[in-house]
């Protein structure tokens, strides 16, 4: 809830679904002020690697390095911000 009331675009942003691969999908709301945050779901048993180090990691079981972004295997991240669209 607390990122909910931080964020716009989780309140009212227009939403786009996507899948990233057969196990993971991306949720992301971008907002009127382009704010934007992405919401990832791995549900695969490895970990899932999106190549851009320039997202914020808000919430869940995510790691940042080497030019990545990693979610681990079976989890949730919450994340803001990005260059390239995961």
């Amino acid at each position: 809830i607390r990122l909910r009331s931080e964020y716009e675009s989780l309140r009212r942003g227009a939403q786009h679904v996507r899948a990233l691969s057969e196990d993971a999908v991306a949720l992301e709301r971008i907002a009127g002020s382009g704010e934007r945050v992405v919401m990832l779901v791995n549900r695969g048993p490895e970990p899932l690697t999106i190549a851009d180090e320039q997202f914020s990691i808000l919430h869940g079981e995510a790691t940042l390095g080497n030019g990545e972004l990693t979610i681990a295997p079976r989890a949730l991240a919450v994340v803001t911000g990005g260059g390239a669209r995961p």
